[in-house]
């Protein structure tokens, strides 16, 4: 789990389903609970310097992090 420097919003993960969630902390409640990003047959654009190439979400997300640029970063890639 991880919250956004940039929208304030959680992003979580639930391993195997292929999904990042995310949503809005609104003390003692939640809103604008979504699929941020995965599913089974979620189809990713990468490009490298080397070329590009597309891949998937793989097996499961796992370990989220924001880089400086508040690129969502996991196990499975970036979003």
């Amino acid at each position: 789990m991880e919250i956004s420097p940039l929208d304030g919003k959680i992003y979580f993960t639930a391993k195997g389903l292929n999904k990042v969630y995310r949503l809005q902390d609104n003390g003692t409640t939640a809103s604008q609970v979504e699929t941020f990003v995965g599913g089974l047959y979620n189809q990713l654009f990468f490009r490298y310097r080397s070329g590009n190439k597309n891949g998937s979400l793989g097996d499961g997300n796992d370990n989220l992090t924001f880089d400086e640029l508040d690129n969502l970063l996991g196990s499975s890639g970036w979003w």
